[in-house]
């Protein structure tokens, strides 16, 4: 499946007070990566997410953080807490269709710099489809930087008073391989920047059904066979406990159920034979208009 991407949002403060970043249009599975810079404070990681890395530039007067968190539900806002510095600059980026299980393809890479343009490493992608995500923060100097030429959906924004600049873009990268995103474009004071490689959903990891009862815990129904369908067939759903196997769910417990999309990436189908208060183990028909 191709990453899609959700939408990118930004916010700071320049007296190194928490950053609350609105989000808008995020849904259950999609992954958020959020970037935070700061200066003479400490960052935290936004709550439910996981920090990949920290790294101060060279001389300790800033950190650069990347945070990475898959939704079980549309979130609202992410809030970036920091210790009380100065400067508090912080991005986000949503992406839809990204692995949930393994989000990252490969180890984050990082560098530093100074007096000179952020460059994000070399980095080196396992499977297909990847997107790789050039992002950097610096102290003084990053106002209008702008990413490598053959990235898009960048987000930057600096804090008042110049101390701190965040930002990221992003590349599909088709075939697997060495990634140098390159520089970008203005020469700052102190730098450090990050690659992230994001691994591509395989079929079934995203779009189709997403179920929840009380059978077993949490679950996520998936096509059995995506290769399978037609535009007009049928799949045995099977589900995915939270902490177990895949198998088909046993016909006992309540279960509410929502189509969400078509993993076979057209158009919209109509669901039949969904049965709301019960579970079924009969196919469930999927139906192209």
């Amino acid at each position: 499946m191709s990453i899609s991407l959700v939408g990118t949002f930004e916010g700071e403060t320049s007296d190194g007070s928490a950053v609350t970043i609105a989000l808008s249009g995020t849904a259950s599975g999609d992954v958020v990566y959020g970037f935070q810079q700061t200066q003479f404070e400490t960052g935290t990681p936004p709550t439910g997410f996981t920090q990949l890395v920290a790294v101060s530039d060279e001389f300790s007067v800033s950190t650069f953080y990347v945070y990475r968190k898959v939704l079980s539900a549309a979130a609202a806002n992410v809030v970036f807490a920091a210790n009380g510095g100065t400067g508090n600059a912080c991005t986000v980026i949503v992406l839809r269709a990204v692995d949930q299980a393994t989000p990252e393809d490969a180890t984050t890479t990082t560098t530093f710099g100074n007096n000179s343009a952020p460059d994000s490493p070399s980095i080196t992608t396992a499977n297909a489809n990847a997107w790789v995500i050039t992002a950097i923060g610096s102290t003084l100097g990053g106002t209008g930087i702008l990413a490598p030429g053959d990235y898009s959906n960048q987000i930057e924004i600096t804090s008042g008073g110049n101390e701190s600049t965040s930002g990221a873009a992003t590349k599909e990268i088709a075939s697997p391989g060495a990634v140098n995103p390159g520089a970008w474009d203005t020469s700052v004071t102190l730098w450090v920047a990050a690659s992230i490689a994001v691994r591509a959903a395989t079929s079934g990891d995203s779009g189709g059904l997403f179920a929840s009862g009380t059978a077993t815990g949490a679950f996520v129904a998936r096509w059995a066979a995506r290769a399978a369908l037609s535009d007009a067939g049928a799949a045995t759903v099977h589900f995915l406990a939270s902490g177990g196997a895949q198998g088909a769910m046993a016909a006992s417990g309540a279960a509410t159920a929502l189509f969400m999309g078509d993993s076979r990436g057209g158009t919209t189908p109509e669901l039949s034979g969904l049965v709301l208060g019960g579970i079924r183990k009969t196919p469930v028909t999927f139906r192209s208009p």
